[in-house]
């Protein structure tokens, strides 16, 4: 009944038209008409109804700021009409704790200026002229002392703040006896819902409900998962029927089924499946049940029931993040992009994974980087990629099956995905700008991949040394991959570049350094491409770096090792370092000789084959 009162309340607040006979006029219309009778004050409260549920339980934030617009604006009308205050303070306080409610907890809000206001509340409470005392300041004040548990829990630095308050309000309410007379005989202003001893009880049981889950949220995030395990359990009886309770209770078992750091318990599985379904069927408009049962099927292997409870929680809120997640490990890009579709219509600030898939289905599949850019910036605006950290069901966002795996912030992710995008465009300022936000995202923990691209931009870039470093770094992380050889031929081109550059500042010894490190770096994949196709870049630029020993000067090779293979009757005339070089360069010549064999066994199903025929022999001509 409290529910459909608050419903009842936030339709009638936000109609775009209130019918007055057979006329219809605008809403601005309607208030000046009802505002000195103080009904869009009234509404505004019961559309809140912060002190018995969930605040503003059917509303958005843009409906919200409208009703609490057109309070201030009834009462401003209701001074003009009747000559009453327009500053009273209990309003005030009303207000400020319904904004501050908005504000920090629905979707879009302001987390600075909720804070604002509560301790505003908290100051007004304190004052000895106030007009609210007794029990109804003692659930003010603890309301707004859980209020700004919850702006703090997600905040590392001040998670111990975070549950002092918590534990402060659940002090203060367990020091408070509901039933008793002197908490509703004190008061005279008829729609406090404290009056009504049935409200007054389900005031009190709500907010101790609240308070044990904040308290629970925190033993959470510090890993005291006993003490979270009781208080949630005494939420769900301080409070039987109330949903987040429930649901908060089912999400917890459903972590502790994958967290490392948990004590392991056989029956968490099917506790899990048992008090989502009852959530789920608890109120059948939420979507978190939903998106949690689908994670719960799919670590079973049930991808059918899986996609199933996904495709239940997106017709729900269609920019939920954990069942979007979840069905795009199940589906292709091309089967989710409807799905990203409908939840970009949404003003969430949560599809950032609907903007990051229409991203990627643009890059990967469509070949349209330029409008996969304009996703992926929009997906970096959204609070579920660049704000991770601030949900508490984040850990569901991976993959169920692979526990295991350690995350990596998508936030990183998504800022790589954008660079490889302005890379391809030709945008390489963008891109080196793009991969360094990527990088402090990441922690430098970046992917192999998205690193080579960044050395490729580099190397463009005439960033040689950077590039260089770079893919000394992936090779030097003792895993292979496959990218691994394309990171070897580029910090050979690199390393021939900067030999170039060493011998116009004559820094011979330099040069031959970086040109026996190219060199050595392409000759480890040989075993690996000795059969590949892709396998004549690799040969040519290994004749590169021999042949540009020319450029040295002979002394350079003194301590060279020489090979009595490349010796003949003319080079026993020559010095011992000329030979050394003589020797050096000749190695390139089996280069080109490779190269030109491999063009030539690629001839008839390639079209460039001449071309590169001629390169070859160019090339060895020259050496």
């Amino acid at each position: 009944s409290l529910a459909a009162v608050a419903r009842k309340a936030s339709l009638a607040a936000t109609k775009t038209h209130q019918p007055i006979g057979d006329l219809k006029v605008s809403s601005s219309l309607a208030l000046t008409s009802i505002a000195q009778f103080g009904v869009p004050y009234l509404q505004a409260l019961s559309a809140w109804s912060g002190m018995y549920l969930t605040p503003w339980p059917f509303c958005t934030i843009g409906q919200a700021r409208t009703i609490l617009r057109n309070a201030r604006d009834s009462i401003t009308a209701a001074g003009k009409a009747w000559g009453r205050p327009t500053n009273s303070k209990i309003e005030q306080i009303f207000l400020h704790t319904a904004e501050a409610d908005l504000e920090g907890g629905l979707v879009g809000g302001f987390v600075i200026e909720a804070e604002r206001l509560y301790k505003r509340v908290l100051d007004l409470l304190a004052e000895d002229d106030v007009s609210v005392e007794g029990y109804a300041a003692t659930m003010l004040k603890t309301h707004c002392l859980l209020g700004l548990g919850k702006l703090y829990l997600y905040d590392a630095e001040r998670l111990s703040e975070a549950e002092a308050f918590a534990r402060n309000a659940l002090d203060i309410l367990s020091s408070v006896d509901p039933t008793q007379r002197n908490c509703i005989d004190s008061q005279s202003i008829c729609f406090y819902p404290w009056n009504n001893s049935a409200l007054n009880k389900m005031s009190h049981s709500f907010h101790m409900c609240m308070s044990r889950q904040l308290v629970a949220e925190a033993c959470i995030r510090s890993s005291r998962y006993d003490d979270a395990k009781l208080f949630l359990s005494d939420a769900v009886k301080d409070l039987p029927g109330n949903f987040d309770a429930a649901f908060a209770l089912a999400s917890f078992h459903l972590r502790m089924m994958f967290d490392s750091d948990a004590d392991s318990c056989e029956n968490n599985d099917a506790l899990a499946r048992t008090l989502l379904l009852k959530a789920a069927k608890m109120d059948t408009t939420r979507s978190g049940p939903f998106a949690l049962l689908g994670v719960w099927y799919e670590s079973q292997n049930d991808e059918a029931r899986a996609k199933g409870c996904y495709q239940k929680a997106l017709a729900i809120d269609p920019s939920h993040p954990v069942a979007g997640r979840g069905l795009k490990r199940i589906l292709s890009l091309d089967e989710l992009q409807p799905f990203c579709e409908r939840a970009t219509k949404q003003n969430s600030p949560v599809n950032g994974w609907a903007w990051r898939c229409l991203g990627q289905k643009r890059s990967w599949v469509d070949g349209e980087d330029s409008s996969a850019v304009i996703c992926f910036q929009q997906a970096l605006r959204c609070r579920d990629i660049q704000g991770q950290g601030s949900d508490s069901h984040e850990m569901f966002y991976l993959d169920p099956k692979n526990t295991s795996i350690v995350p990596v912030r998508e936030s990183g992710e998504t800022w790589g995905e954008l660079a490889n995008c302005y890379r391809r465009l030709g945008k390489y300022s963008a891109a080196t700008r793009a991969y360094e936000e990527a990088s402090i995202a990441s922690d430098g923990c970046l992917s192999p991949s998205t690193c080579c691209a960044w050395a490729q931009v580099q190397l463009d870039l005439g960033l040689y040394d950077e590039a260089a470093e770079k893919c000394d770094v992936i090779l030097s992380s003792g895993t292979t991959s496959p990218i691994h050889q394309l990171v070897a031929y580029i910090e050979s081109e690199a390393l021939l570049a900067m030999a170039k550059q060493d011998v116009q500042e004559g820094k011979f010894g330099l040069c031959l350094s970086h040109l026996q490190k190219g060199i050595d770096r392409l000759n480890s994949l040989s075993v690996q491409f000795s059969s590949s196709e892709n396998f004549y870049c690799v040969t040519k630029l290994l004749g590169d770096l021999y042949t540009f020993a020319e450029s040295l000067p002979s002394y350079v090779f003194i301590l060279s090792s020489f090979s009595e293979e490349t010796h003949d009757d003319e080079s026993t005339f020559l010095s011992h370092e000329v030979q050394n070089q003589m020797s050096f360069i000749a190695k390139g010549e089996e280069a080109y000789m490779m190269a030109q064999k491999l063009a030539e066994i690629e001839g008839d199903s390639d079209e460039d084959y001449p071309y590169l025929v001629a390169s070859a022999a160019s090339d060895l001509g020259t050496n």
